[in-house]
């Protein structure tokens, strides 16, 4: 365990020391400052893409992986963080970072790391139902109010949100009442006077 700390310890301090390196020897002047910011800041001899990606999780893993791509002066290197960065988004749902990678990656890694476009259709479909199924639960929440009795008498109508009701002094919620409106399509026929049949449509709202 301590020799995987100190494997990690000595991995950030490289990372360090290679950003910072060249600092205090430099000119002070704004060209100096400029190659600085522009130079790499990963040793691409010896990072382990790996090692370093283990560090994180989740979202953070997928953008500290996109940053050595672009960070890094090492084409196998970029290709490896790019690789990862691809396989990690294909499980997920963010279809606007995997475009980014694939873009980035360019059909350098060949066909299997190319854009999926019907998968990235299917999750965009799944999270515009999801979006939708939300917006419909917020305003059936939104269209819902409650009825505020006191010692069993009707006192008020509280619209949706929080609301403090003192049960010591006799409040309490007698139930909700939802305020959408519904409504259903009833299919009818009628006769006339001349034994004609007609059929129609009424919609009844309850």
């Amino acid at each position: 365990m301590d020799g995987e700390d100190d494997a990690l310890k000595s991995l950030m301090e490289e990372m360090y020391a290679n950003g910072i390196k060249g600092v205090d020897d430099a000119p002070s002047s704004s060209t100096s400052t400029t190659i600085q910011k522009n130079r790499p800041i990963i040793s691409s001899e010896q990072l382990d893409i790996e090692a370093y990606a283990v560090l994180y999780s989740g979202r953070t893993k997928i953008m500290r992986l996109i940053f050595l791509a672009d960070h890094c002066d090492n084409s196998g290197m970029q290709l490896e963080a790019l690789r990862m960065a691809y396989d990690k988004l294909n499980k997920g749902e963010n279809t606007q970072l995997f475009r980014e990678v694939v873009q980035k990656i360019d059909g350098r890694l060949g066909p299997n790391y190319s854009m999926d476009a019907k998968w990235c259709a299917i999750i965009d479909r799944k999270a515009d139902q999801r979006k939708d199924k939300l917006e419909s639960e917020l305003n059936a929440y939104r269209s819902t109010v409650a009825i505020k009795e006191r010692f069993g008498r009707f006192e008020d109508v509280l619209e949706p949100g929080c609301h403090c009701l003192p049960w010591f002094l006799g409040s309490q919620l007698a139930g909700h009442l939802s305020l959408i409106l519904q409504q259903l399509d009833v299919r009818c026929e009628t006769k006339t006077k001349l034994s004609s049949v007609w059929k129609y449509k009424r919609r009844v709202k309850v």
